[in-house]
């Protein structure tokens, strides 16, 4: 994406709280069309038959998730740890606050590995369980001090067990800014996670070829500034506090509660991504909330809505560029780290402070993101930097997929692509120096494991982006 909203490139750095997501500051909303085009996409679609690499993926547990939203500083290597905190610019007894908080965590909550033939699945060790059964009757902090003025709720009065106190809280997110790398903090222009503009065109141009298209559209693929405010200004924001008034006693419901999140999940993906509309997971979120049940999040992103909108335009005539328009989406979301992890991939951090009267409750979220735009990019730089010698074979074809309904196809790609986010970005993280975007210098197991994740990814997508063609009236199968 080369054009920013006002404002937001500057706003992500080390330990930056959104402070226009805040209580006070701005509310986020989601129009009726946009919040409709999620349940659309509800269908599951059959497995197809694709290239899969032949060895166990990883995967994340949702045990881990009970602990933390960040499940990486459980998972990760002792040699990873120390790589992460050895490069890290953050110093001093910030520095050593956080490094004994993750040795802490880590010694409280172990995990456990299960294998199999199709993955490697992280999870809660017998010992973290049994930790967490006893956290959940009487909690302890994972740091303490003297002189500590205690706010936070325990696990056993509905507090998250990774962070039991004020002084836990603020270990925490410094450790997030660790994993984010030791540039987090510097402004980062001109950068964007995502495709470069030339990769969407490379792509189209190849899915025209294999269906006998001499039609010229393709440049139109790679221009995200075209899409105008539409795709663009999808967030609709209103000064307003997340509040709202409720009788004595009452709390609020936990659907609103699920509203007001997804907004704010919403607007923080729109900040990363450039544009919320290049990213759809299809899989679920959840996210701990003091007091209340988990609330989990599904479908997160816009790229059904924008598909949906633009194979729409496409079918009519001279719609070329919406037929490109819709190209761009599809591709988006045959990357992986835009359709699974961006919660861990963003470094956020989302803490509640709960305050009520007599007439009035009010819900302040406190957010900050420390992204890791290195991991993101990397990933980016390697498959645009090999894709005629590793992935274009996948990408090409003689053969479509139906096009049973736009965000049926984009659900197809996502649950492909969402499936080896876990793998990518716990092998770059154990394996990779933090901010190294340089993917020649990686790991060649870390190449491997690209080669083998992305490559069905691209197969699936070239099939759809064909279809797509076919189905506008460029070329035939």
């Amino acid at each position: 994406m080369t054009g920013d909203h006002p404002g937001t490139r500057s706003a992500i750095g080390r330990r930056t709280t959104l402070k226009y997501l805040s209580a006070g500051a701005l509310g986020v909303s989601l129009s009726s069309s946009q919040v409709s085009a999620r349940s659309d996409s509800t269908a599951t679609p059959e497995r197809m038959d694709l290239d899969r690499p032949d060895r166990p993926i990883v995967k994340y547990d949702d045990s881990l998730y009970e602990i933390t939203a960040h499940p990486y500083i459980l998972t990760l290597s002792d040699a990873a740890i120390d790589r992460h905190f050895g490069v890290s610019s953050i110093k001093g007894r910030e520095f050593e606050s956080a490094r004994r908080y993750v040795e802490n965590l880590r010694a409280r909550y172990p995990v456990e590995t299960v294998v199999t033939d199709e993955e490697k699945r992280f999870q809660l060790g017998e010992e973290a369980r049994a930790n967490l059964t006893n956290e959940r009757r009487s909690g302890e902090p994972l740091l303490t001090g003297a002189s500590e003025n205690q706010t936070r709720p325990s696990p056993s009065e509905g507090g998250i067990p990774a962070k039991q106190s004020d002084l836990d809280q603020d270990a925490f997110r410094t450790t997030l800014s660790v994993f984010a790398g030791p540039s987090s903090g510097d402004a980062d222009e001109g950068s964007s996670p995502q495709w470069r503009i030339n990769h969407h065109v490379k792509l189209l141009e190849d899915a025209k070829a294999d269906v006998g298209s001499s039609t010229y559209f393709s440049d139109w693929a790679g221009e995200p500034d075209l899409f105008d405010d539409w795709a663009n200004g999808f967030l609709e924001k209103a000064d307003a506090a997340l509040d709202m008034v409720y009788y004595p006693s009452a709390m609020p419901g936990v659907g609103w509660l699920e509203d007001k999140l997804i907004d704010m999940w919403s607007a923080v993906l729109d900040v990363y991504m450039s544009n919320y509309m290049q990213y759809y997971d299809p899989d679920v979120s959840s996210i701990s909330v003091p007091h209340l049940q988990d609330i989990g999040i599904k479908d997160i992103g816009g790229a059904p809505v924008a598909f949906k909108e633009f194979y729409d335009r496409g079918m009519a005539p001279h719609g070329r560029v919406y037929t490109a328009w819709a190209s761009h989406y599809l591709h988006d979301v045959a990357n992986p780290l835009h359709t699974g992890m961006g919660y861990e991939q963003i470094g956020i951090d989302i803490d509640f402070e709960w305050n009520w009267d007599p007439s009035r409750f009010l819900v302040d979220f406190d957010h900050s993101i420390d992204p890791k735009h290195w991991l993101h990019k990397g990933v980016e730089k390697y498959v645009q930097n090999n894709y005629e010698a590793e992935f274009a074979d996948a990408f090409r074809g003689d053969d479509g997929a139906p096009i049973i309904t736009p965000q049926f196809a984009i659900k197809s790609v996502a649950d492909e692509s969402s499936g080896y986010a876990d793998d990518i970005f716990h092998q770059i993280m154990d394996y990779e120096t933090p901010g190294d975007d340089t993917p020649d210098s990686w790991d060649d197991d870390t190449k491997d494991m690209l080669d083998g994740d992305i490559k069905p990814c691209l197969e699936l997508c070239g099939k759809y982006n064909r279809q797509l063609l076919v189905d506008h009236g460029y070329g035939e199968l």
